[in-house]
């Protein structure tokens, strides 16, 4: 099973939480921030026994709109990300618990452009956020840049 999320960004700063989704009670289920570093980090949980996965993606640029496409696929053991229809690889070894996302209960509400406790907000525009519980096609990537 896989979870692709696609939508545009354009930062005012490197940094704020762009997801925050928990799996169960307060588990990290799938982040994506922006680090003041430079990147994307991404971490992910296939379940409430999961160590979260972590993958940190290079982006400098501010004040522009972007294109952004994660998805992560828990049966590989990858999270792939691309930026303005380039996939950007990278070489972090991963190994989900799982190989599907076990949603639990979490005791938060999942949150858009901020974290939970609302103490790194996002500084920037989100549009166009899309969410699937499977894996886009290389057609759809296409189609829908």
């Amino acid at each position: 099973e896989q979870i692709t999320i696609t939508g545009w960004i354009n930062a005012s700063e490197l940094s704020g939480q762009i997801l925050d989704f928990r799996i169960h009670a307060y588990k990290v289920g799938l982040d994506i921030s922006l680090k003041p570093q430079g990147c994307f980090e991404i971490r992910a949980s296939s379940s409430r026994n999961d160590q979260p996965q972590k993958v940190r993606i290079p982006f400098r640029t501010t004040d522009d709109w972007h294109h952004i496409i994660l998805m992560v696929d828990f049966p590989e053991d990858r999270i792939r990300f691309w930026l303005d229809k380039n996939e950007i690889e990278h070489d972090t070894p991963l190994s989900f618990a799982r190989p599907f996302f076990e949603r639990g209960l979490p005791e938060q509400q999942d949150v858009i452009g901020g974290t939970i406790d609302k103490t790194s907000g996002f500084k920037g525009q989100l549009d166009d956020l899309r969410f699937f519980r499977r894996a886009l096609s290389d057609r759809e990537i296409d189609e829908i840049y």
